[in-house]
């Protein structure tokens, strides 16, 4: 290449670099929280993360933490240890692992299905990721507080009617209703008008505390002289649901709190709120004796039956049976539907009388 040529081309190599950015107009300023381009930096957005620390913050988190381990949920001895509930079956049960299982529980509410789709070989217990996942908006400011809970559809409860009975409590109280329902429902005579109890573990089985707050479930029987069962859904502590009596100020201890109480009841110290509490377990205590004498329960209280050697009984015993279970596996004595637990009790023991 000549020289002459060589020169030629630097010449317009520097023409590019100095003279032609000076025809450039300046660019505008850059949007908020963005540099502008050739221009002015923007002032700088807002900082995200100052709403995710309100919550997600050393403190709070490890105060829920601690809250937590004093819980039943986590204290509980049916949490899924395979070698003291299965007896070193080495796998989680599947009807069980849907509750009694962090990885059952969130199957389940993933895939909507009502049980696994295969036993689990190393099932852990119940923690914060059982109930809590992703954030549904972010958008707090417009959807209010959002406490990424796995669910809080409504729950089609199968024990209570033929087809499915829907608990939609309104609330995020719905989640704790996945496994607080009864798993088997009053029971229905023969056409002898008996039932046969097969099972020691006859009753809803731990969770009815859902269907109770709702004011359904229970053997309704119909006895002369007896009393009138309340309407579903009219119990004032159905609006309250669960979180607000046993979550109150995000206490995730789950234990309930007299102060919660107050909101309504103003004078209690104490949950036996105008004596209800003993005067449920006073009826219990009734019940029981009542349903030892009939041959329903034993003289300790366990349910008398077995697969191997059915215990047969009149409809109305065995109805009497599941209602006095089922106030037991509540746990609450009452509270959760005093209205409704009481017109249980009563027409029970009329029943047998």
């Amino acid at each position: 290449m000549k020289i002459r040529t060589i020169i030629r081309l630097l010449t317009i190599a520097v023409l590019l670099l100095f003279v032609i950015p000076s025809c450039v107009k300046e660019g505008p300023a850059g949007l908020d929280g963005m540099d502008g381009m050739d221009g002015a930096d923007g002032a700088d957005g807002a900082d995200g993360n100052v709403t995710c620390i309100v919550c997600h913050n050393s403190e709070n988190m490890s105060l829920v933490e601690s809250q937590y381990e004093t819980s039943v949920h986590a204290l509980s001895p049916h949490t899924p240890d395979p070698t003291y509930i299965y007896a070193g079956r080495g796998d989680s049960r599947k009807s069980c692992a849907v509750c009694h299982t962090h990885e059952g529980f969130v199957e389940v509410v993933f895939t909507g299905r009502d049980t696994l789709m295969a036993s689990l070989a190393a099932p852990t217990r119940i923690g914060c990721e059982t109930c809590h996942s992703g954030h549904v908006s972010f958008d707090f400011e417009t959807d209010g507080q959002d406490y990424a809970l796995r669910t809080n559809d409504g729950v089609i409860v199968d024990a209570v009617t033929a087809n499915g009975y829907l608990v939609d409590l309104g609330s995020n109280s719905n989640l704790c209703v996945n496994c607080h329902q009864p798993r088997s429902g009053a029971p229905e005579g023969d056409e002898s008008g008996n039932y046969s109890i097969t099972s020691s573990r006859y009753g809803p089985h731990h969770g009815p505390q859902g269907t109770l707050l709702e004011g359904v479930g229970g053997y309704e029987t119909i006895v002369s002289g007896g009393v009138s069962y309340p309407g579903t859904k009219s119990h004032p502590h159905r609006e309250a649901g669960c979180t607000d009596c046993h979550m109150k100020d995000g206490d995730h201890s789950f234990m309930p709190k007299v102060d919660a109480c107050k909101v309504c009841h103003t004078g209690a110290t104490n949950f036996d709120i105008g004596g209800f509490q003993t005067e449920i377990e006073e009826m219990q205590a009734e019940l029981k004796a009542l349903l030892i004498a009939k041959g329903a329960l034993s003289a300790t209280g366990s349910v008398i039956g077995s697969y191997s050697n059915p215990n047969v009984l009149p409809i109305d015993v065995a109805g009497a049976l599941f209602n006095y279970v089922t106030v037991e596996e509540d746990r609450s004595m009452g509270v959760h539907n005093p209205d409704y637990i009481d017109a249980l009790l009563k027409n029970s023991i009329k029943a047998l009388e």
